[in-house]
């Protein structure tokens, strides 16, 4: 179980990369059109960061800190770790989803 936990983890995680990358493309393939078809391409990144958001809030803040105390541990804690990568996303994900003047 706990292989099958980790595993998951790591395709969330690469799941957010490449969502995070692809959208990344796809902003800048539209950074010279129209802002309809620019509030279109959002919506991978968008998608990315959200995911990112769910693996390392639910997976590391909540599953690994509270339900198997990883903040207890001198070795594998990784709750600031995890927070900061919290942090970073959610700001970049507001950022992006802020109206864009005409």
């Amino acid at each position: 179980m706990h292989h099958a936990a980790y595993w998951l983890i790591i395709v969330g995680e690469m799941l957010t990369g490449i969502l995070c990358v692809f959208g990344a493309g796809r902003l800048i393939a539209a950074s010279n059109r129209p802002q309809e078809l620019f509030s279109k391409a959002k919506r991978t990144a968008t998608l990315g960061l959200t995911v990112g958001i769910v693996v390392w809030f639910f997976g590391f803040m909540t599953v690994a800190a509270e339900w198997f105390l990883m903040w207890q541990s001198q070795q594998w804690n990784g709750v600031q770790a995890a927070f900061r990568f919290i942090v970073c996303i959610a700001l970049v994900l507001i950022y992006l989803n802020q109206h864009d003047p005409e």
